[in-house]
């Protein structure tokens, strides 16, 4: 089997690097915080400065109260914002190299040019961001464990699973959004605009509809509120907060692949 035969591998293949940096980009990062958790969350200077800030920024990166416990720590550092930062942004990468990327760098004619079908091509390239998007995902879990392996501390691993799936399907939400842009346009600017205005939009939403009462309702439409308003890894999985992420990703995927179907490629 031929590299253009399969899309999967070639995938992979291809964005193997980015995908290593960024996994351990996350474990990095999620082993500090580990380490650092029995000096940070149980530091009452630390509590009585958190408690000086202002509303918009304990929205932001916790409060107080939350960096008590290692859950709560985690959900702030690092799934709240640096590490849902880094994977929206790894999940914009891969949803418009994905069809939009190697479209306009005129390598998308030579693989439909094989015999594939264009819904293979979307079906496999789709498999394969969701693939890569896994691997940091498990590889900032995997960080946390072995942080609280070495300094002796335990922390819910159902809690766990629930935020890193949560994270997962954060990320591909805005990958998908990214995916099915780029393919039913075969622009990687209009892919990147519009993905990343989703995301940023959904952060301001997240951190300012709390603070002004007229503006509550609009948190709903807020992807971020999605991916962390219910505190999976304190309070657990919130059903329909995860459905909203899968029906997004999935009714996004659907249009998208619709759409690359039907149009001329450039």
């Amino acid at each position: 089997m031929s590299s253009y035969s399969n899309v999967f591998l070639k995938t992979l293949r291809d964005r193997r690097r980015s995908t290593v940096i960024v996994s351990v980009s996350m474990f990095v990062a999620g082993l500090y915080v580990s380490l650092l958790f029995p000096e940070f969350g149980a530091s009452a200077s630390i509590s009585e400065l958190l408690d000086q800030l202002p509303d918009w920024w304990q929205n932001l990166i916790g409060d107080a109260v939350q960096f008590g416990t290692p859950e709560g720590f985690f959900t702030t550092q690092p799934y709240s914002f640096l590490g849902a930062a880094i994977m929206i942004a790894f999940s914009i990468f891969l949803g418009q190299t994905a069809i939009a990327g190697e479209e306009e760098a005129n390598t998308l004619d030579q693989l439909a040019a094989n015999p594939v079908s264009r819904t293979q091509i979307y079906a496999e390239k789709t498999l394969a961001m969701m693939a890569s998007l896994m691997v940091p995902v498990l590889a900032v879990a995997l960080s946390l464990l072995v942080g609280s392996w070495v300094r002796g501390y335990d922390f819910s691993y159902s809690g766990l699973a629930a935020q890193s799936f949560s994270l997962l399907m954060l990320s591909l939400t805005v990958g998908g959004l990214a995916l099915s842009i780029g393919a039913a346009t075969g622009s990687k600017g209009q892919s990147i605009a519009i993905a990343s205005a989703v995301a940023g939009i959904g952060y301001l939403l997240n951190i300012i509809a709390p603070l002004v009462s007229w503006l509550e309702p609009t948190q709903y439409a807020s992807v971020i509120y999605y991916y962390i308003g219910g505190m999976p890894f304190v309070d657990g999985l919130t059903p329909w907060h995860a459905a909203v992420l899968v029906a997004v990703t999935a009714i996004s995927i659907v249009v998208g692949g619709l759409a690359f179907n039907r149009r001329d490629l450039q």
